[in-house]
């Protein structure tokens, strides 16, 4: 039977901490790429099989996009409404707005993250009917600003994933993946905004506030039943279907770029706008050399992942570049998120989740080649 270990779960929860406190100093759609390309990655790295990494590109696709629409659900104001309520008991209405948040946000994003790793093959249909979907939330969104609606709509597209795939893909990997998000983050969010409420209201005697640190909190609990569903699938035999045509290579390439190109370069150009906007003298003279030289390694990164055939690295060379590849994004991502605020105010806003950063990205760094060197099973 293939096992998922205890350090499997330890080491899936301990990315999507970092990555959603990472999210977190970037915010809404483009910090919320982060997590959803975390999840597919840590996937690949974590379990064995070869089909796994041979279906990444539209994986990492389908799935940080599903995480990235759950950034538009704003939800700051809210906790901060909860935060003030007392007593507890009328706060509840809050608490169940932040479970509906938080169920919705992962159970989009790992349905579609389910669709990318889908053990079913995917037809033009599917691809179709996905962009449908999407378009069911842009137009009303994006083009009428509707955005009292975002969290029905968000529903509304959640369900309709979930009936297509019951009527036609049936596929237990959409269903699992799917369920395990909505179920994982709703108690995550729920979990992590009742700890914070009791510590702002003298529940704990600590005198260290950790419970402040809630995107670490819940990025690890909706990470670990993320990667139950994965384990409980890959124990069952379920492996996501590998196509075998032309356009899975062009789909590599394209998922590669987005992963390790553009979701940086984005976040990057947000923290770069802040700096405009925020930045004392100096820091504005230097954004131009900063700007042309992140462009530059961004664009050789393009070339490197445009160069590069995926279908005929052997097994463990891929593997390799997966894991070099993931460690630059945590790091990177660690350090444009450290400087954004650091830059701008200096050491005096220097907090305990920049700590958390480096502590976390330098334990994937260490533990993660064991995994991947270790024999199959």
């Amino acid at each position: 039977m293939k096992k998922n270990s205890i350090l499997d779960y330890f080491l899936f929860a301990l990315a999507m901490s970092l990555a959603w406190s990472l999210r977190g100093q970037f915010g809404h759609l483009i910090g919320a790429l982060i997590p959803g390309a975390v999840a597919p990655i840590m996937i690949v790295l974590l379990n064995k099989e070869e089909s796994w990494q041979r279906v990444f590109g539209r994986a990492v696709i389908l799935s940080a996009l599903g995480f990235s629409v759950g950034g538009h659900m704003s939800y700051g104001r809210l906790i901060d409404t909860i935060l003030v309520t007392t007593p507890i008991q009328n706060a509840y209405p809050g608490f169940l707005k932040i479970l509906w948040t938080g169920a919705i946000w992962g159970g989009v994003g790992g349905t579609l993250l389910g669709y990318g790793f889908c053990e079913k093959k995917l037809d033009r249909w599917d691809i179709a009917f996905l962009v449908c979907i999407a378009l069911f939330w842009f137009i009303p969104l994006g083009i009428y600003n509707l955005e009292a609606w975002d969290r029905l709509l968000f529903t509304a597209g959640f369900f309709l994933m979930h009936a297509y795939n019951f009527q036609f893909k049936k596929s237990k990997m959409i269903f699992n993946l799917g369920c395990a998000g909505a179920a994982g983050f709703g108690i995550a969010f729920t979990f992590a905004v009742a700890l914070l409420y009791m510590g702002r209201h003298a529940y704990f005697s600590s005198g260290w506030e950790w419970f402040v640190l809630r995107d670490q909190i819940l990025g690890f609990i909706g990470g670990l039943f993320i990667f139950a569903a994965v384990s409980s699938l890959r124990s069952q035999n379920h492996e996501p279907d590998v196509p075998l045509t032309f356009l899975n290579l062009y789909f590599q390439k394209a998922g590669f770029i987005f992963w390790i190109v553009l979701i940086p370069i984005v976040n990057t150009w947000n923290t770069f706008d802040y700096w405009n906007q925020q930045g004392p003298s100096f820091l504005l003279m230097l954004l131009p050399l900063a700007k042309f030289s992140i462009s530059i390694l961004f664009f050789f990164l393009s070339i490197v992942c445009l160069w590069m055939n995926f279908d005929n690295f052997p097994y463990d060379f891929l593997k390799r570049i997966f894991f070099f590849a993931f460690i630059f994004f945590i790091w990177y991502l660690s350090a444009v998120a450290i400087g954004k605020q650091t830059a701008v105010a200096g050491l005096e806003r220097w907090e305990a989740a920049y700590g958390l950063f480096l502590i976390d990205s330098l334990i994937l760094t260490m533990a993660l080649p064991f995994k991947i060197q270790s024999p199959k099973n």
